[in-house]
């Protein structure tokens, strides 16, 4: 398990701090592929970051932990404190902006080879060896090594970003919004690539993504989020058969199916500001369900069977 234990991600600003994330308890299953869904703003890509422990001003973890169940080569548990020392060994992040996070100015082969300290021309060469033959079965020719990044499409970029960041096969993969920016067939191919490495060495991920269908398609397990709280988790089956939630259940409606005429209806209104002091359930002034009760009592995240998790007074059926 990985496990989260009252998380709250705050970011400081010119107008004062804000939390992003907030009071967040929760536990993921290893070994699975996690989906986390939510609207723009929700705290998702707060969470992976905090996750990475890419922790830096203006965000900070004011509260709680984050127990990773893992150990280093020297026996130490590892912590949001010292994390980063197992970047890309332990724990890798996928961005969605291939262009901005690879260096502009060097070539593919430079960025593989920082990642480690050699000693001796012989270890550079049997690294590099290793780098082919992993490129080749992400179906990248060697010659994108003599490449800049931007002599690249942006699904060779993207394919570079994802073998960066699985080359060294990590417990635990960060991908955010992967496949961002990249027309349709490229994003199939770059997600069955993510869920055929995930599979192959069985680690966890944890994909970030505002497409539900892919969600469907490609996940174990999914976190629903909204307004910088979890409201529901669980099995993806069970999820998208019988989701608690209304938010849950309105982000499945808006899916489009095949054969179905009737009109799509979005989730009417806005999330509630963070910076406002909130009470109740946040999601209470956009659900049709809600009674006086919701909007005094913040709903914690229970079980309600099947592994499957809700924040809400009055759950779905």
């Amino acid at each position: 398990m990985i496990r989260l234990k009252n998380v709250v991600g705050t970011y400081t600003t010119v107008r004062g701090t804000v939390d992003a994330l907030d009071d967040v308890t929760t536990d993921f299953q290893t070994g699975n592929i996690i989906g986390i869904a939510g609207e723009s703003g929700c705290g998702k890509s707060t969470l992976l970051k905090l996750l990475y422990g890419n922790i830096e001003y203006p965000l900070a973890m004011s509260k709680g932990m984050i127990d990773y169940g893992m150990k280093g080569p020297d026996g130490r548990d590892i912590t949001t404190e010292n994390i980063s020392e197992h970047w890309f060994k332990k724990i890798s992040y996928i961005p969605q902006s291939s262009m901005s996070s690879l260096n502009p100015v060097v070539k593919i082969r430079k960025q593989f080879l920082d990642f480690q300290d050699f000693r001796s021309r012989k270890e550079i060469d049997e690294t590099l060896e290793k780098v082919v033959a992993f490129l080749r079965e992400l179906d990248l020719t060697p010659e994108v090594l003599d490449a800049y990044p931007h002599q690249l499409s942006g699904g060779m970029r993207q394919r570079v970003m994802v073998a960066l960041g699985t080359f060294f096969q990590p417990d635990i993969i960060l991908a955010d919004e992967p496949t961002t920016a990249l027309d349709v067939v490229v994003q199939k191919g770059i997600l069955l690539l993510l869920a055929e490495l995930q599979r192959r060495m069985k680690n966890t991920m944890f994909l970030v993504t505002h497409d539900m269908g892919v969600h469907y398609q490609l996940t174990h397990k999914m976190v629903i989020m909204y307004a910088a709280k979890i409201v529901e988790t669980g099995d993806s089956e069970e999820i998208f058969s019988r989701p608690r939630h209304p938010y849950t259940k309105m982000l499945i409606e808006s899916l489009p199916r095949i054969g179905d005429a009737k009109k799509l209806q979005g989730v009417e209104g806005k999330p509630p500001s963070l910076w406002d002091e909130l009470r109740g359930c946040r999601f209470a002034p956009r659900c049709s369900r809600a009674k006086a009760e919701c909007r005094e009592r913040c709903p914690e995240l229970a079980a309600v069977g099947n592994g499957h998790s809700v924040a809400c007074l009055y759950p779905e059926s």
